[in-house]
């Protein structure tokens, strides 16, 4: 029989219920043993072992707790843990278990963890694929989150916008993912999840209905029409018109939070879907429209709580959120606002670089550079990188840089130091994008099959660009 230590996490849990149930103290220490009278130990045997029995099932259930959340936000998700739904519902063939274990929903995002256990020898290696399966996702395009027509999702119907393999939760037989996806009106249809096999596709209904609270707010008298707004604890969507043209789009959008703070719409968003492009009557044919509306939405870093909302700031309109009939002119710090930079081109393939010191001006950051380890302090936080290495330092603790092991990170050009933009971006958490009217272009001729001559643009390098930071 194994030996377990009641220094394990739920064994320590279960040791307590049985104690508190039975009334007989387990003792670790192998010098303090329980001696009882034979009668009294057998009737608390029988006692015992039914409490075991049914406490063992209850921290069985929760050792299967995934946290769906954990997987997905950052920080406190207590206020809003409860709405996550735990379906555990399972469809079989005789060769693959198909289970949606968690649903999280605020009828426009939804968040999934969900599981395929092999059932026989064939399907485990058609599962596993016969190999270690560090990052191997072969079979998850057998999976697919298909909503019924009438919904949109972020990459229509069809595969996941986003999953990834739970690789430390794997098994000898079962694996597991995460999934995230955002739609127009999750509630709308049902949704399935499937798994395509051999024997005939296992499919089950995904639960969409939701106990999370949204606002939807309509905020009147901008320049290029009406800006519609709903916003949610993980989330929010946009319709916004702006000048045809114009790079504004989101980055004239604030909250004021009820603390006082105003944050940048780059500041609460962790993902950004695509910005769709919205019919408007000036744009109809045979008028003339000098704005276009957008639609986009972003998911938050954190959960936000509806109540750390004070108002919402367009342009110089505040609004507030629990009227936005009520409004007033803003006037905001122009750290808040892009500004553009001048980046450098080095190498073809090596993308942006950008001016560390100009970046960290324009933010209000401060920074120091020894010509070895460059350090930043922003919004509460203090990093440090040096030159060559793979990784930096977040308040002391190392992270990785989601970068390609070929990409340089830092450089030295004409005695300014410059930092991959990529970089930058995440280690700060801000936004950028490049002007590509502002760079040189060299045509060359690429080979094509057709015999038809065909050339291609490249940015001549090196040369200087304008780019776009956005706070």
């Amino acid at each position: 029989m194994k030996n377990y230590s009641f220094n394990d996490k739920n064994l320590g849990n279960i040791k307590k219920v049985f104690e508190e149930k039975t009334g007989v103290q387990l003792n670790t220490s192998q010098e303090n043993k329980v001696y009882m009278k034979k009668k009294v130990f057998k009737t608390v045997t029988i006692a015992a072992a039914n409490v075991l029995l049914s406490i063992t099932s209850v921290f069985a259930a929760m050792s299967f707790n995934f946290d769906v959340f954990g997987e997905f936000f950052r920080g406190d998700t207590s206020h809003i843990r409860s709405t996550v739904q735990t379906p555990r519902e399972q469809v079989s063939d005789k060769r693959f278990t198909l289970t949606l274990e968690e649903v999280l929903t605020d009828n426009r995002y939804i968040f999934m963890v969900y599981s395929v256990e092999a059932l026989t020898d064939d399907a485990l290696k058609e599962l596993m694929g016969g190999d270690e399966l560090i990052y191997d996702n072969a079979f998850s395009y057998n999976i697919s989150v298909s909503p019924s027509p009438g919904i949109i999702t972020g990459t229509g119907v069809g595969y996941p916008r986003y999953a990834r393999e739970l690789v430390d939760r794997r098994t000898e037989t079962v694996r597991y993912w995460a999934y995230y996806d955002e739609m127009e009106d999750v509630n709308a249809e049902p949704m399935t999840l499937r798994l395509e096999t051999e024997d005939g596709d296992l499919i089950i209904t995904v639960p969409t209905d939701t106990a999370i609270e949204s606002k939807e707010l309509t905020l009147m008298g901008q320049p290029y029409g009406d800006t519609y707004v709903r916003l949610s604890p993980l989330g929010i969507t946009l319709k916004k018109g702006v000048k045809s043209g114009s790079p504004t789009l989101f980055t004239d959008v604030f909250f004021r939070m009820s603390n006082g703070e105003v944050k940048t719409f780059n500041q609460l968003k962790m993902f950004m879907s695509p910005a769709s492009y919205v019919m408007n009557a000036g744009d109809l044919p045979g008028r003339v429209s000098d704005y276009t509306s957008y639609q986009f939405g972003a998911r938050f870093h954190d959960v936000i709580p509806l109540s750390d909302f004070k108002s919402i700031i367009v342009g110089n309109t505040e609004y507030d959120i629990n009227d936005p009939t009520k409004t007033s002119e803003a006037t905001l710090n122009e750290k808040l606002y892009p500004f553009n930079v001048m980046a450098f081109l080095p190498v073809r393939g090596q993308g942006s670089f950008l001016p560390v010191k100009d970046v960290c001006d324009g933010l209000g950051a401060e920074m120091s550079w020894d010509g070895a380890t460059l350090t930043v302090s922003y919004r509460g936080s203090t990093y440090e990188m040096t030159f060559d290495s793979r990784t930096y330092e977040k308040d002391g603790q190392v992270m990785a840089y989601q970068l390609h092991e070929s990409s340089y990170i830092m450089l030295v050009h004409e005695d300014t130091l410059f930092m991959n933009d990529t970089a930058i971006q995440v280690i700060l958490g801000i936004g950028g994008y490049q002007d590509y009217n502002s760079a040189e272009y060299i045509k060359e001729p690429v080979e094509s099959s057709s015999g038809h001559d065909m050339w291609i643009s490249r940015p001549v390098t090196p040369q200087y660009v304008r780019y776009y930071v956005i706070p």
